[in-house]
C-alpha cells in the first residue's frame, strides 16, 4: 500500500522488532516504550491505514477486510525472526501472524488483545448486522442511535470505557467513516488526542 507511514527506533540489529497499535492511536504510540528499552531492540511500526500519518484506508469491493489487510501489512515487514508485540487490534494482528507463520516470530507480546471478538454473541451479531446496514445506508443518526441504546447513553463524549463493537474490525468498517469513529473512540482517547475532525490519533 502507498501512503503507509513506517517509524523506527534504531537498536541491536540482531534484535528487529515489530509493534503494532491499537485500533484508535498510531504508531507514534510506541516511542516511549522504544526510549525505555534504550536499543535493546531494533524497534520498527507503522501506521495502520487511517491513522496518524498514513493514508486513509480505501477498501476494495473484492479486496481484503481491515483486518486482513492490516495482518497482510504487517507480515510484508517480516523477513527474518523478530519480537512481535502487539496492543488490543495490534495484537489480534500479532496473534494471527504468529499462529499463520510461527517461525517467522522470536518472542510473542499481547497487550490487552480484544479476544473477546472471538467469543460467539448471537446478539452482539445482530446488532453488527443492524449499524452495518444503515451504515451502508448512510443512516448514521440511526445507526448512533441503535448504538446508543445499547450503549445506554446519551452522549457520545459520555461512553463509558467499554470495549468497541466487533464490527469495528469487520469489513463493513471504514475508519474513514466520522460516525463510526465517534461511537467507537471513548471519550479518554478524544482527551488523549484523538480527533474527531480529522479522524486521527497521532
Amino acid at each position: 500500500m502507498s501512503g503507509l507511514h513506517l517509524r523506527h527506533w534504531p537498536g541491536d540489529g540482531d534484535r528487529p522488532a515489530l509493534a503494532l497499535h491499537c485500533m484508535m492511536g498510531s504508531g507514534s504510540g510506541w516511542g516511549p516504550i522504544a526510549r525505555l528499552l534504550d536499543g535493546r531492540v531494533d524497534l520498527r511500526a507503522f501506521d495502520m491505514p487511517g491513522h496518524g500519518r498514513s493514508d486513509d484506508w480505501q477498501p476494495q469491493p473484492d479486496g481484503p477486510d481491515y483486518h486482513t489487510a492490516v495482518t497482510r501489512l504487517a507480515a510484508a515487514m517480516i523477513n527474518r525472526p523478530l519480537d512481535l508485540i502487539g496492543h488490543s487490534f495490534g495484537a489480534t494482528v500479532a496473534l494471527r501472524i504468529a499462529v499463520a507463520a510461527p517461525e517467522a516470530v522470536r518472542s510473542l507480546t499481547l497487550i490487552e488483545p480484544v479476544l473477546f471478538a472471538a467469543r460467539p454473541d448471537p446478539a452482539q451479531d445482530a446488532l453488527d448486522a443492524r449499524m452495518g446496514e444503515l451504515l451502508d445506508q448512510g443512516h448514521d443518526e440511526q445507526a448512533m442511535a441503535a448504538f446508543l441504546s445499547v450503549w445506554g447513553a446519551q452522549d457520545p463524549d459520555r461512553l463509558p470505557p467499554r470495549p468497541a463493537p466487533r464490527w469495528c474490525a469487520r469489513s463493513g468498517w471504514s475508519p474513514g467513516r466520522a460516525t463510526r469513529c465517534a461511537m467507537t473512540a471513548p471519550a479518554s482517547c478524544a482527551r488523549a488526542g484523538w480527533n474527531r475532525s480529522t479522524r486521527r490519533c497521532c
